[in-house]
């Protein structure tokens, strides 16, 4: 799992960091930018380089922690102590620490007590049980070497990983100078790994355990706002919808239409011209007239009945395609009937006067002055 993110070409640690003393640090330092480079990109972590004072016998010492941005923000938030975190960098942030001796590397992520956001989002992280399940299968990923209090941080059970989280944490590996000297990219994945879990601990924006961001508490009261308005307007509606369903229960009984259909015709089909008058419109219906491509049509039976349309074309087998609005379906000529629409005035239901009919010649006050007159 671990394995797949890594490119050994890209993250590759120089053996001169180990066979020469005098280079050890400046090999540290450019393969600890080389893996701040790619926990930004990857994890998008934004991470500064820390060099550490080397205890005697140690060659070069480097750690990851945050950036000063980073801090800044997060106390500006008042989510920790400004001063604190300034003045004791190692001590008051997750750290991702490589050492350098004779033996070999040293690797390490370190929870320390004084983070005690960071502390308190493992926390709130194992006392979740989906986090606590992402958590827990990311060590039993970690290579075998990887230690958690001298133990393989591979086996280590949820109920463990949980009283881990109490205390300040340090998971730890080391590199032998000869696998180092032989560059079989085991420092990197060990490395990336150890980037991978302060991804999966450290507090962020989108890692927050601890509280629920300002953005977060926002969406939540807006969705309980929303969901109780649609309570309160299906609340409203509802009666006025069983009012409306109990009278027409009472005024009109349930018809058979089964029945009925089979016992009467069709109306549409029995009457050579009809008006229909539906959204200030007149159809006359002219069932003589041949239907043919162009012909404007409306559907007497079928589940376009009362649809008006255009006819596209007759596909030579009892039926034509119709365009009705953007729809085009395929309708049997026996429930079409040609039609002629004219246009009428709005309100003029009641003997409204149809357009293209006469209309009288208004007077008017202005008189055309003759061509040429001054």
């Amino acid at each position: 799992m671990v394995q797949k993110l890594v490119d050994p070409e890209d993250l590759r640690l120089s053996p001169t960091a180990l066979t020469r003393p005098e280079e050890a640090f400046s090999a540290l330092l450019s393969w600890a930018d080389s893996l701040s480079v790619w926990a930004g990109a990857v994890l998008g972590l934004r991470l500064e380089i820390n060099a550490e004072r080397a205890d005697a016998g140690v060659l070069a010492e480097v750690s990851l922690l945050r950036d000063r941005r980073e801090r800044s923000r997060i106390a500006r938030r008042g989510l920790v102590d400004r001063r604190a975190t300034f003045a004791a960098l190692s001590s008051t942030n997750p750290v991702v620490r490589a050492r350098v001796d004779e033996e070999g590397l040293a690797l390490s992520f370190e929870l320390p007590e004084g983070a005690s956001l960071d502390r308190g989002n493992l926390r709130a992280r194992v006392a979740d049980p989906g986090a606590l399940l992402e958590l827990v299968t990311h060590l039993e990923s970690l290579p075998e070497d990887v230690e958690v209090a001298r133990r393989p941080a591979q086996g280590l059970s949820a109920d463990e990983v949980r009283r881990l989280a109490e205390h300040p944490l340090t998971i730890a590996a080391r590199v032998p100078a000869e696998r180092v000297a032989a560059q079989d990219g085991h420092a990197e994945v060990v490395a990336t790994a150890l980037l991978h879990l302060y991804k999966i601990v450290a507090w962020a924006d989108d890692n927050d355990g601890v509280r629920p961001s300002a953005k977060r508490r926002d969406k939540q009261a807006a969705k309980e706002h929303r969901e109780a308005s649609r309570a309160r307007r299906k609340q409203e509606v509802r009666p006025e919808r069983d009012a409306e369903d109990g009278a027409t229960s009472t005024a009109q009984p349930p018809l058979d239409r089964e029945g009925d259909a089979a016992a009467e015709p069709h109306p549409l089909r029995d009457l050579r011209s009809l008006r229909l008058v539906s959204r200030a419109r007149v159809v006359d219906i002219d069932p003589s007239r041949p239907v043919e491509p162009g012909t404007h049509v409306i559907a007497l039976g079928g589940p376009f009945e009362g649809k008006t349309g255009v006819v596209r074309e007759l596909d030579g087998k009892g039926g034509a395609r119709v365009l009705f609005g953007l729809l085009v379906a395929t309708v049997d000529l026996k429930d079409l009937s040609a039609y002629a629409r004219k246009r009428v005035e709005r309100g003029a239901h009641d003997g409204g006067r149809e357009r293209g009919g006469a209309r009288p010649l208004l007077s008017s006050s202005h008189r055309r002055v003759p061509r040429g007159a001054s």
